[in-house]
Protein backbone atom coordinates (compact mmCIF):
# COMPACT_ATOMS: atom_id res chain seq x y z
CA UNK A 1 0.00 0.00 0.00
CA UNK A 2 1.55 3.27 -1.25
CA UNK A 3 0.88 6.55 1.16
CA UNK A 4 1.64 9.78 0.12
CA UNK A 5 3.31 11.94 2.39
CA UNK A 6 3.50 16.20 1.86
CA UNK A 7 6.66 17.39 3.24
CA UNK A 8 7.25 21.76 3.51
CA UNK A 9 11.27 22.63 2.75
CA UNK A 10 12.21 25.67 4.39
CA UNK A 11 15.11 27.37 4.31
CA UNK A 12 16.75 28.35 7.82
CA UNK A 13 18.95 31.09 8.32
CA UNK A 14 21.80 28.96 8.44
CA UNK A 15 21.14 27.36 5.10
CA UNK A 16 24.00 29.73 2.77
CA UNK A 17 26.32 29.31 5.45
CA UNK A 18 25.90 25.18 5.93
CA UNK A 19 26.27 24.86 2.06
CA UNK A 20 29.16 27.11 1.94
CA UNK A 21 30.84 25.50 4.98
CA UNK A 22 30.95 22.12 2.60
CA UNK A 23 32.99 22.96 0.01
CA UNK A 24 32.32 19.94 -2.33
CA UNK A 25 32.68 19.34 -5.83
CA UNK A 26 29.63 17.58 -7.95
CA UNK A 27 31.65 14.27 -7.87
CA UNK A 28 32.03 14.80 -3.87
CA UNK A 29 28.45 15.20 -3.47
CA UNK A 30 27.73 12.27 -5.46
CA UNK A 31 30.43 9.79 -3.26
CA UNK A 32 28.83 11.50 -0.23
CA UNK A 33 25.13 10.76 -1.39
CA UNK A 34 26.27 6.91 -1.99
CA UNK A 35 28.07 7.10 1.27
CA UNK A 36 24.78 7.97 2.79
CA UNK A 37 22.68 5.22 1.23
CA UNK A 38 25.85 2.06 1.93
CA UNK A 39 25.16 3.32 5.67
CA UNK A 40 21.56 2.54 5.37
CA UNK A 41 22.40 -0.91 4.31
CA UNK A 42 19.84 -3.40 6.18
CA UNK A 43 21.70 -6.09 8.18
CA UNK A 44 22.48 -9.22 6.64
CA UNK A 45 22.11 -7.62 3.08
CA UNK A 46 23.82 -6.79 0.24
CA UNK A 47 24.43 -3.13 -0.28
CA UNK A 48 22.41 -1.82 -3.75
CA UNK A 49 23.10 1.61 -4.97
CA UNK A 50 21.67 3.03 -7.96
CA UNK A 51 23.18 5.91 -9.53
CA UNK A 52 21.20 7.41 -12.87
CA UNK A 53 22.37 10.09 -15.11
CA UNK A 54 19.92 11.72 -17.65
CA UNK A 55 19.99 14.31 -19.58
CA UNK A 56 17.68 17.60 -18.66
CA UNK A 57 16.06 18.93 -21.53
CA UNK A 58 18.10 22.67 -21.26
CA UNK A 59 21.54 20.91 -22.49
CA UNK A 60 23.56 22.74 -19.63
CA UNK A 61 21.74 20.57 -16.89
CA UNK A 62 22.18 16.84 -16.62
CA UNK A 63 19.68 15.15 -13.84
CA UNK A 64 21.28 12.70 -11.19
CA UNK A 65 19.51 10.53 -9.07
CA UNK A 66 21.16 8.54 -6.20
CA UNK A 67 18.53 5.61 -4.97
CA UNK A 68 19.12 2.34 -1.71
CA UNK A 69 17.13 0.34 -0.69
CA UNK A 70 18.15 0.60 3.01
CA UNK A 71 16.88 1.20 6.30
CA UNK A 72 15.03 4.12 5.23
CA UNK A 73 14.07 6.79 8.04
CA UNK A 74 11.35 8.08 10.14
CA UNK A 75 9.34 10.84 8.13
CA UNK A 76 10.23 13.35 10.84
CA UNK A 77 13.97 12.69 10.07
CA UNK A 78 13.44 12.82 6.06
CA UNK A 79 11.70 16.20 7.11
CA UNK A 80 14.51 17.38 9.39
CA UNK A 81 16.80 16.10 7.05
CA UNK A 82 15.56 17.95 3.88
CA UNK A 83 15.61 21.42 5.57
CA UNK A 84 18.28 23.64 4.30
CA UNK A 85 20.63 24.52 7.24
CA UNK A 86 18.43 22.21 9.61
CA UNK A 87 20.62 20.89 12.76
CA UNK A 88 21.76 17.65 12.44
CA UNK A 89 20.47 14.73 14.52
CA UNK A 90 23.17 13.48 15.58
CA UNK A 91 26.70 14.36 16.64
CA UNK A 92 28.43 11.27 14.22
CA UNK A 93 31.37 12.35 11.90
CA UNK A 94 29.54 12.96 8.81
CA UNK A 95 27.84 16.28 10.46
Amino acid sequence: MNKEYNISINITPKAFEGLARQGMLCHQGICELCDDALAATLSNEKARVCVALAPDADKNYLNIAVADWGCGMELAALTNALQLGSAPLSNDRLN
